[in-house]
């Protein structure tokens, strides 16, 4: 089934030459030194940690970062790009320099997540003359398809993006990637 649904979704998320020329990701991962082979790790707070069962329940780096070491000493590699919504998951990065080498892409603001609404249910987001929605979408999309480029994944497979990601890396690779899921 997974191999079925990584198909449909790789063919529905083609990326066009204008969204491809917007978020502009070889740029990017030069910049940010994104290179193989990288672990991805997706840390979701944001509306997460305050709308759903998750509710008061998000963990900090720490709680992944066990999982990180277990493939980054069975794949040989301490580079990790982490995706995420909350900007203090970057800063507690540099507890753990000596040990990863952690990217992430600085270019957009994680303030536009913080929110005690689900994202979905957000008005403020298309109001006015605002690019919030746009913005949201551009740096969410960034991040599926950087996770999806990733050769090994930590995820949340409660989480959409974290479920994308792992059918679009399916479906690059022909096979499913090591990954772990931290959902249990």
């Amino acid at each position: 089934l997974l191999h079925f649904r990584s198909a449909v979704v790789s063919h529905l998320v083609k990326v066009n030459n204008a969204t491809r020329d917007l978020l502009n990701l070889d740029k990017l991962k030069a910049e940010m030194g994104f290179q193989h082979p990288i672990i991805g790790v997706h840390i979701r707070h944001g509306d997460a940690c305050h709308t759903t069962d998750r509710k008061g329940r998000c963990k900090g780096l720490a709680y992944y970062v066990p999982e990180i070491r277990t493939l980054a000493q069975r794949y040989k590699t301490n580079r990790v790009f982490i995706a995420t919504d909350d900007e203090s998951i970057l800063k507690s990065t540099k507890s753990y320099a000596k040990e990863f080498e952690f990217v992430y892409v600085s270019s957009f603001s994680r303030d536009l997540f913080d929110s005690k609404d689900q994202i979905e249910y957000r008005k403020d987001l298309w109001t006015g003359n605002n690019n919030k929605g746009h913005s949201i979408m551009v740096s969410s999309l960034i991040d599926l398809l950087l996770l999806a480029e990733c050769d090994y994944l930590v995820l949340h497979l409660l989480s959409n993006l974290s479920r994308l990601a792992l059918e679009l890396a399916a479906a690059r690779k022909e096979a499913i990637p090591p990954y772990s899921s931290m959902d249990g």
